[in-house]
């Protein structure tokens, strides 16, 4: 109606079979993986086996939605996409003082459990998430394993 498409206009669609609810049947991912790519950054190389993530979550109905930096603290926006709360851990790779619930706006809400994980400057932190909820972690002092070397 009031904005006519002028010039040359292209879509993309999928078609995504699945035999469970949506919700259940992981379209959520599905989508995020269609719609936001992964963008390659260079960096320096790992020693093999390594994992170059700076962090990540165990449960993969849980999505890392954004990060963001602010001074030296990093900001991580989660969401569950699952109809049921999920427990899980956010991994991160790197060094850390603390770890707490903030705000969309940044207003802490909470510190939140952490522990030192198996490999060295590994931290667990541990969360739940309602269904179809959202989170915000602030990772005070944050660094990454490689921040300190040459």
């Amino acid at each position: 109606g009031k904005c006519p498409l002028k010039g040359v206009q292209e879509i993309r669609y999928s078609v995504l079979p699945h035999g469970d609810r949506w919700d259940r049947a992981g379209v959520q991912q599905e989508s995020a993986s269609w719609n936001e790519p992964l963008v390659p950054v260079f960096g320096q190389w790992s020693e093999p086996g390594e994992s170059n993530s700076l962090m990540f979550v165990t449960d993969p109905s849980v999505e890392i939605a954004s990060f963001q930096r602010g001074g030296r603290d990093g900001y991580v926006r989660l969401f569950n996409s699952a109809p049921e709360a999920k427990f899980f851990h956010l991994i991160v790779d790197g060094e850390l003082t603390q770890a707490s619930a903030v705000e969309l706006d940044g207003r802490p809400i909470g510190e939140l459990k952490r522990k030192r994980g198996s490999r060295e400057h590994r931290c667990s932190i541990e969360l739940t998430l309602r269904p179809f909820g959202l989170a915000t972690v602030r990772l005070h002092e944050l660094s990454g394993k490689k921040d300190s070397q040459p």
